[in-house]
């Protein structure tokens, strides 16, 4: 993929959907089936890195809130 490393993690979902969708539908070949799990399978992988760095911003400031909550108990 191109851009795919620009895409929210929204827009990887939606896209990872899309191609799920496709091959439930079926009636595409097996090239085609082969080629759109491997694109969904690195819209998963995107995402799941992107949904990963969010968890850790995440706790990053839950920590320095407590951080900052422990110092000003003890001043």
């Amino acid at each position: 993929m191109d851009d795919s490393d620009n895409l929210t993690f929204e827009q990887l979902m939606a896209r990872l959907e899309k191609y799920v969708l496709q091959l439930e539908e079926g009636g595409i070949s097996l090239d085609r089936a082969a080629e759109l799990y491997e694109e969904a399978m690195e819209m998963a992988t995107l995402a799941s890195s992107k949904l990963s760095d969010a968890e850790l911003r995440i706790t990053n400031i839950k920590e320095k809130y407590t951080e900052s909550l422990d110092s000003d108990v003890e001043a």
